[in-house]
């Protein structure tokens, strides 16, 4: 056997195999990773488009999402606009690599096409009408939050949105193209060649050619009411918050118009005033906003430029303010004013509810008689006689509609009557969900909405979301929408007057300071005032409110009182519109004050007046001629001169009541007139008499109905008396609140609402036994 090299080239030849095939192994391991490192690279550069662009869906989504910042205006935006033209196939460049072709299959993937629209290029979007509308409006869209975000605008059919523009939107193909701004084109049909600065997106053939190169691109688009929308969400066109406006001044002739047709108002000046016409426009008024939006200044404004326009005798006002007098009070001087009434009391606001309704049903009667059948029917049939249209303002409604569940059926049928009444209701609050029920809305036909808290609230008022994107810098900027109308944008305008001075400030370059100046309404109310100074001014329909003294003298004198007679007090009657006096006399024809000729009682306790009122009685009965008297329940024997018959309550054992009530029956069956006064009830109705079960009590509610006729009780107690049963035997009552506790108050009667002042009461009687009637008790 001859023994050769030939295993050395066996040995070479096998260690080579094994390089080849690390090498090839290596060749593959890196060519995946580096096709890894394209697909990453791909993905990256998807996502950082895909921060600043929307698809239609999350676009609609965006819209109705509680996100700060749902639609990313306030992110960090590309340079140029781009335009999120929907999925499609691309090819990634790659440079600085040789034979780059046999990367393609790893540079082509369905991506999100996204082009930018460059200054100086321009881009044709070619396809069937009935595809190119929906595409267009997607592209608008895009480019709606895309000004919005950067402060820029675009131009659409010759109209631009927003500031400065930076793409041009057209139909003409033919359209020259300008070196700073985008061309974006929709036609039917373009025979432009694709080149570095054209970019042609083909709808039918789903083809991108141009700047950039796609295929298989499916491109979205959305309805015109969808754009719409989208329009109004963004809200583009809202002025600059330092937008110039103009001022309102003064007329030199105010005051001269007639409401027989018309009651115009207005708000505001220059290009974003607003005057409207409640007659027309209404005849209710909705306003709402939330704090700080500019609510009340608003609500002065609209009330201000009626009395501008109209003298007292052709609107009056009356103005219930539930911000405890904030709103309102400042125009209380105006003679247009009937009444300016606050929540601080209860009684003193809801007294107007009151007067309003007394007035609705003078009116329907007052046309009723000269059969006419509405307010402008009444005015040109009878120019001569005095009838305002009468504005009722309320400021902050949700609190009177919580404080008085009645208030909601009355402003009801307000709402419901008051354009045939020559009535006007002006309702501001801060949300209308719980506060304005179905009924008022139902007649309510103009609404002002300025900034609101939610989306919610001002689609409640609107039917759109425009409210809630109003800026927090610029308050007294509303909507105004009346019926069906689209709502309208204003800013609410102050009021410049004559002598106010002008003050010049330096301008600084770099610093700009916004003033939000609010009107003078003291100085404008007391020239509106004056200038109405000799005007005639019809009789109020709300009188002031009871003064918190009354002197019974004085009511003597002015009301012609006989001196045989008691004044109790001075009673407020809202529904009549009158003040007058209650007096205690055993007979009276008159029908202009209220009479008590028979049993009376006051429920008291110490400190609320009811000692005043004792006194009262006192010498009053001590002035008759009757048989009189005096059950004393107080701490201390009191004077007996003049009294036929006196008892102190701690000399009373049930001998001295056995013949005391024997003595006074003896003297009733005689037909003797005889007056009975009781101090402090609480102290005598469980005293017993001897020879009877029953005590004091019953005793003389039995006297009291055997004899009716000749037998007068004036009666004072507190709960005793409230809770027993000779209340309901007595017709005429005084209820004095003050020093009261709400545990005795439980067992009177559902009665109105009274200031804590002392001598104020509530007087129930047989004419009015609900609620009762507010009655300053006289010398308290």
């Amino acid at each position: 056997m001859v023994m050769t090299g030939m295993w050395y080239f066996l040995l070479f030849s096998g260690i080579s195999v094994i390089i080849a095939a690390v090498m090839i192994g290596q060749y593959r391991r890196a060519r995946r990773v580096f096709a890894d490192k394209i697909g990453a690279a791909l993905q990256r550069t998807a996502e950082s488009f895909q921060r600043c662009i929307f698809t239609p869906h999350e676009f609609v989504q965006a819209l109705s999402s509680h996100h700060p910042d749902p639609l990313g205006l306030q992110s960090t935006q590309t340079e140029h606009p781009v335009l999120y033209l929907g999925p499609g196939l691309r090819k990634a460049d790659l440079t600085q690599t040789q034979d780059a072709s046999r990367w393609d299959e790893y540079l082509v993937g369905e991506v999100g096409i996204i082009l930018t629209c460059q200054p100086g290029a321009r881009t044709i979007v070619v396809g069937d009408s009935s595809i190119l509308r929906p595409v267009k409006n997607w592209c608008i869209a895009q480019l709606l939050r895309q000004a919005k975000a950067t402060g820029t605008g675009f131009t659409v059919d010759n109209r631009t949105l927003g500031g400065e523009s930076s793409v041009e939107v057209t139909n003409d193909p033919a359209t020259v193209p300008r070196s700073e701004v985008h061309h974006l084109v929709f036609c039917d049909d373009a025979k432009q060649t694709p080149d570095s600065h054209t970019t042609v997106v083909n709808l039918q053939a789903q083809t991108i050619q141009g700047t950039i190169s796609a295929t298989n691109v499916t491109v979205p688009g959305i309805s015109s009411p969808t754009l719409e929308r989208i329009t109004k969400e963004i809200a583009l066109d809202q002025p600059k918050e330092t937008a110039s406006l103009q001022h309102l001044s003064l007329s030199s002739s105010t005051m001269q118009h007639r409401t027989t047709t018309e009651l115009f108002t207005r708000v505001g000046a220059g290009s974003m005033g607003l005057s409207i016409d409640l007659v027309n426009d209404g005849p209710h008024l909705l306003i709402t906003g939330t704090t700080g939006s500019g609510k009340s200044e608003l609500l002065l404004t609209v009330l201000i430029g009626a009395v501008e326009a109209y003298p007292p005798t052709e609107v009056a006002m009356v103005l219930l303010d539930f911000k405890g007098g904030s709103s309102f009070n400042v125009l209380a001087s105006l003679p247009h004013a009937m009444g300016v009434e606050t929540n601080h009391v209860a009684a003193t606001s809801f007294r107007s509810l009151d007067a309003i309704s007394a007035e609705l049903h003078r009116r329907e009667l007052l046309f009723a008689q000269h059969q006419v059948a509405d307010y402008q029917s009444f005015r040109r049939r009878f120019p001569h006689l005095v009838l305002p249209r009468l504005v009722v303002a309320i400021d902050e409604l949700r609190v009177l509609v919580d404080d008085n569940a009645e208030a909601a059926d009355l402003l009801a049928r307000l709402a419901a009557t008051g354009r045939s009444l020559g009535f006007h209701l002006i309702i501001a609050t801060q949300r209308t969900q719980g506060a304005v029920n179905a009924d008022i809305r139902a007649n309510i036909g103009a609404s002002m909405s300025l900034r609101t808290a939610t989306e919610h609230d001002s689609w409640e008022v609107l039917g759109t979301a425009d409210a809630y994107r109003i800026s927090p810098s610029t308050p007294g900027r509303a909507y105004f929408k009346s019926g069906a109308d689209q709502p309208r944008l204003f800013q609410t305008s102050r009021y410049i007057l004559e002598h106010e001075p002008i003050t010049v400030t330096e301008h600084n370059e770099t610093t700009s300071q916004v003033l939000q100046a609010t009107t003078d309404w003291s100085s404008l109310v007391e020239e509106l005032s004056d200038r109405a100074s000799d005007m005639p001014v019809p009789n109020p329909i709300i009188l002031p409110p009871l003064p918190e003294y009354v002197d019974d003298q004085d009511l003597r004198d002015t009301h012609h009182i006989e001196a045989s007679s008691a004044v109790v007090g001075l009673v407020d009657n809202p529904a009549t519109c009158k003040q007058y006096p209650v007096i205690l006399s055993p007979s009276s024809t008159r029908t202009d004050i209220v009479v008590l000729s028979k049993s009376v009682a006051w429920v008291g306790t110490a400190g609320s007046g009811i000692e005043a009122a004792l006194t009262t009685v006192q010498e009053y009965v001590l002035g008759t001629t009757n048989t009189k008297v005096f059950l004393d329940g107080g701490q201390l024997p009191g004077d007996e001169k003049g009294w036929d018959y006196y008892l102190h309550v701690s000399d009373a054992d049930p001998d001295i009541l056995k013949e005391f009530l024997q003595w006074l029956e003896t003297n009733m069956a005689k037909q003797e007139d005889t007056v009975v006064v009781i101090n402090d009830w609480g102290s005598w109705i469980h005293q017993m008499v001897t020879g009877h079960f029953q005590g004091l009590e019953d005793l003389l509610i039995q006297l009291l109905r055997q004899y009716g006729a000749v037998l007068t009780m004036y009666i004072c107690g507190s709960r005793e008396l409230a809770g027993g049963r000779m209340i309901g035997m007595i017709p005429d009552r005084f209820y004095l609140p003050t020093n009261s506790t709400p545990e005795h108050r439980m067992l009177w009667p559902k009665l109105i609402a009274v200031p804590a002042v002392r001598g104020r009461a509530v007087l129930v009687s047989a004419d009015q036994p609900t609620g009762g009637l507010a009655i300053q008790l006289a010398n308290d």
